[in-house]
């Protein structure tokens, strides 16, 4: 199996480290896991190196003791866990909040970042109002209420914006997301994230 567990830190992370070749790092959006690239890491495999992992409060890596949730933090822990995994230079993927914490990472060590690749990159001011899930865990007293009760069509919903193509949405895949996001500290760790965000 490429599953793994590393203690990084003081965290012991979640990882996947699978093919040969160059290599690929794939960072996750929020509330989400290693699990999301599953297809694109099996398809990169077949011509490169691809880790990829659960970031601190996220899947079963779980929370971070030291509550290391903003971009810039985890840019920086990515670097610790590169370390620790012995990675040089590498080509660097992030999804969405997975996407900030990729430029940011790329902003902060550019002697490691052999390319990078953005896709729906979170973290550049915006016009628009807040998502509701940003809204609802900044809201006072709300904010508290979810790190115990998450309505399922909340996760469901999050799941197919996910996607390009809601359509591929299984309940399966709705169900790892919430069982991940239920594990112990994922939801206080996401009310912290989201509490915080500009």
């Amino acid at each position: 199996m490429a599953d793994r567990f590393v203690v990084v830190d003081g965290l012991r992370v979640h990882y996947r480290d699978q093919g040969q070749g160059s290599t690929v790092v794939l960072l996750h959006g929020s509330n989400s896991s290693l699990f999301t690239w599953t297809a694109w890491a099996d398809a990169l495999a077949k011509e490169h190196r691809v880790v990829s992992l659960d970031l601190p409060g996220h899947g079963l890596t779980g929370p971070d003791p030291k509550a290391r949730y903003q971009a810039q933090q985890m840019a920086e822990f990515v670097e610790l866990f590169a370390r620790q995994l012995g990675l040089a230079r590498f080509a660097l993927a992030g999804n969405s909040m997975g996407g900030h914490i990729a430029w940011r990472y790329a902003l902060t060590f550019p002697e490691r970042v052999e390319r990078l690749v953005l896709v729906d990159a979170a973290g550049l001011p915006r016009e628009e109002p807040k998502p509701f899930g940003f809204r609802m865990y900044s809201t006072p007293g709300l904010g508290q209420l979810v790190r115990w009760v998450t309505p399922h069509f909340l996760v469901a919903r999050s799941v197919r914006d996910t996607y390009g193509d809601p359509t591929r949405v299984t309940d399966s895949q709705v169900e790892l997301y919430e069982e991940l996001l239920l594990r112990e500290g994922n939801r206080e760790a996401t009310r912290q994230r989201f509490s915080e965000a500009v």
